[in-house]
C-alpha cells in the first residue's frame, strides 16, 4: 500500500476521471493527467468485474504492489489511477509490474532512466 501522500484524495480523483487520457494493456486500464501537485496513484477494482469485496480488496493490493518499484520513476505531477482487469487477479506480481512499467513507458508517465 502506498502512504496516504502519494494516493488520490477525491477531488483529484474525480478530475482525473473526467479529463484523464485513457490506455489501456493486458491487466489494467489507466487513467491519467498532468497537474501542478505532486505525483498521485490510485488503484481501482471495480465491483462489477470483481463480485467479492474479498477479490476487490486483493487486486487493490496487488495494483499498488505493482506499483511501488515503479513509483520513484514516475513524473512529477502527474494523477494516474489504474483499474485492475479480472485477468490480472491470478498473475504473479512481477508479471503486474512489467504489464504496468510497459504501459506506463507507452503513456510517458514514467521518466527515462
Amino acid at each position: 500500500m502506498l502512504p496516504r501522500s502519494q494516493r488520490l484524495n477525491t477531488f483529484q480523483f474525480e478530475f482525473v476521471m473526467s479529463k484523464g487520457r485513457v490506455a489501456h494493456s493486458t491487466f489494467f486500464t489507466v487513467r491519467f493527467v498532468s497537474s501542478c501537485s505532486d505525483t498521485r496513484i490510485a488503484a481501482v477494482a471495480s465491483k462489477k468485474i470483481f463480485k467479492t469485496a474479498v477479490s476487490r480488496n486483493k487486486m487493490r493490493r496487488r495494483i499498488y504492489e505493482a506499483v511501488r518499484p515503479l513509483y520513484p520513476r514516475i513524473l512529477q505531477g502527474m494523477n494516474v489511477v489504474v483499474f485492475g482487469k479480472l485477468s490480472g487477479l491470478k498473475e504473479l506480481i512481477p508479471a503486474l509490474t512489467d504489464d504496468l512499467h510497459g504501459l506506463f513507458v507507452k503513456t510517458g508517465i514514467l521518466k527515462y532512466t
